[in-house]
């Protein structure tokens, strides 16, 4: 797993650092995905990935996002805790 890919720039930027998108950094991680995953094989994933992004913003309630399953939901608070020192 790459570390909190929203924060990476792109060159057509208007932010001096990838810190200042902490704000966004759920939305911009799940656009990341959309087009990052389809190039390694793994399109069918990035739906699923979208959602369980969402665990380690404020976005959205932990218990108001959908996801397919209880183990998924799991993940998602690993994940969520796992970043949340970073953040």
């Amino acid at each position: 797993m790459l570390p909190m890919p929203a924060r990476w720039r792109r060159r057509d930027t208007r932010h001096s650092n990838g810190a200042e998108y902490t704000r966004i950094h759920v939305s911009r991680s799940a656009r990341f995905m959309s087009e990052y995953l389809p190039t390694v094989n793994l399109a069918s994933a990035v739906p699923i990935c979208q959602r369980i992004v969402h665990f380690t913003g404020y976005e959205v309630k932990p218990a108001d996002i959908k996801v397919p399953s209880e183990p998924v939901r799991r993940l998602g608070w690993l994940l969520g805790d796992a970043l949340s020192p970073l953040q």
